[in-house]
């Protein structure tokens, strides 16, 4: 849902995510499945 407003892996994007409570969760997911590198390496500052 982020992806609306910032559609993009900025900083922004990340403070954006950051806010709700389940995103670390979620996002463990993703690197679990695969979905998403470990690393912030795509973090734009």
């Amino acid at each position: 849902m982020v992806h609306i407003i910032q559609p993009n892996h900025s900083k922004s994007f990340w403070d954006i995510v950051s806010q709700y409570k389940l995103a670390e969760r979620a996002r463990g997911y993703l690197i679990a499945k695969g979905f998403e590198p470990e690393a912030e390496s795509d973090i734009e500052i």
